[in-house]
């Protein structure tokens, strides 16, 4: 994903273009949740999706849009006749979540299986709960705040040219250009580190 970021804003044709921050993070935040969740990617470098990928892409889109039309009728009562119920739209998509979620559980069963037991991942400790629980939930959660967060944290870098600059100059002096930034390399990023507890502060 870091890689397919750094192709985009490096290639000649996008020059002095603006880049779409939100889509590159929440590409990035939704493969380490899925990641940490199921044990494996669900996105590759370049940001292609796999089949469970796309399948849990659109349900948590579809989630979003239908809880947002929700949302303005839990809060604005006299509003509700604009945004219906619409709960057979509602119990579709929960029962695509739960066939996918199904799957997901079952895959892991099968590995734990094989293996012994000795991968484990949250769906492995769920498993070992023997309790099922709704991962697109967390997964939602996990994606949009980490997305909000560093969209918050660039925005802020913007309105601070002098502090921009000086994670720059940090950034140019310890990765150079024409490389991609790696988790070695953050030990060496002391002002970056700075920001970054800054903005979670």
């Amino acid at each position: 994903m870091v890689e397919s970021f750094f192709k985009d804003i490096t290639n000649p044709e996008n020059l002095g273009q603006s880049i779409e921050l939100r889509k590159y993070l929440g590409a990035v935040s939704f493969n380490n949740i899925t990641r940490l969740a199921f044990g494996k990617r669900c996105m590759n470098s370049e940001g292609v999706l796999d089949e469970k990928g796309l399948e849990f892409k659109a349900i948590v889109g579809n989630l979003i849009k239908l809880n947002e039309s929700l949302t303005v009728a839990e809060h604005i009562p006299w509003l509700r006749w604009m945004f219906p119920l619409e709960k057979d739209a509602l119990d579709q998509l929960g029962a695509r979540r739960d066939r996918l979620t199904r799957a997901i559980m079952e895959e892991h069963a099968l590995a734990r299986h094989k293996t012994g037991g000795a991968q484990q991942h949250f769906v492995d400790a769920l498993l070992t709960l023997q309790q099922k629980y709704d991962l697109s939930d967390m997964i939602i959660a996990g994606m949009d705040t980490s997305t909000i967060s560093i969209e918050w944290v660039m925005t802020k870098l913007i309105k601070n040219p002098r502090v921009q600059q000086k994670v720059q100059a940090e950034l140019d002096h310890v990765i150079r250009l024409k490389r991609i930034m790696t988790e070695s390399d953050f030990p060496n990023l002391p002002y970056l580190q700075c920001v970054a507890k800054e903005a979670l502060r």
